[in-house]
């Protein structure tokens, strides 16, 4: 229930606009789950997936070796009263991600008819992903299960070139596509420095 809210983790202003956009923010027990998952997936090598996008293209991990990757996961496409779920924010900044050298890839709990009318509606510019059964979400702690439902928890996970997870994070609602940009510029410099005592 929405009264049992954790306030710890994002704030009683971050809880006030979930409920004004309708979305649902995870509870105290979620917020357990999802941090003691996402501690188990820093560092280590990214689950595979292959999911089809809006053109039913199929998108694999295992074909995007060799890049950095973006993987943002969002609620229910054009979800009533919560066009601040979309992932259209990361359209004003996907220069900044191609010049970095980054695939962004939205992933939603729908399939390709859904996601197909939200790219001609608003035009995200980035490819998005159905993960209808919350399979992918999950394994990548994007997924709170309870009972016969569940809940998409709003999460950026960056992948690095070897196919590792270099950063996973529940993202704020506003200012989300930044703090990733921000993030794996970090993560590109760091990648770049050699190794102590190596050659430079």
């Amino acid at each position: 229930m929405r009264t049992q809210m954790t306030l710890g983790l994002i704030g009683l202003a971050g809880v006030l606009a979930a409920l004004a956009a309708g979305c649902d923010t995870p509870s105290a027990v979620g917020q357990q789950q999802v941090a003691e998952l996402r501690a188990g997936l820093l560092d280590q090598p990214a689950p595979d997936f292959a999911l089809v996008d809006h053109q039913r293209r199929e998108v694999s991990l295992g074909g995007l070796r060799g890049q950095w990757v973006v993987l943002y996961f969002y609620p229910l496409d054009d979800m009533p009263n919560c066009g601040s779920c979309k992932p259209t924010e990361f359209t004003t900044m996907l220069g900044e991600f191609r010049q970095i050298g980054a695939k962004v890839y939205g992933v939603s709990d729908t399939g390709p008819p859904n996601l197909k009318v939200f790219v001609d509606t608003y035009k995200p510019g980035i490819d998005l992903l159905g993960d209808r059964d919350h399979r992918v979400s999950a394994r990548y702690a994007a997924w709170i299960a309870s009972g016969e439902k569940g809940q998409v928890v709003r999460t950026a996970c960056i992948i690095d070139p070897q196919g590792r997870v270099r950063y996973h994070a529940e993202v704020t609602v506003k200012g989300r596509a930044k703090a990733v940009e921000q993030a794996l510029t970090a993560l590109r410099a760091q990648s770049a420095q050699p190794a102590a005592g190596g050659t430079p």
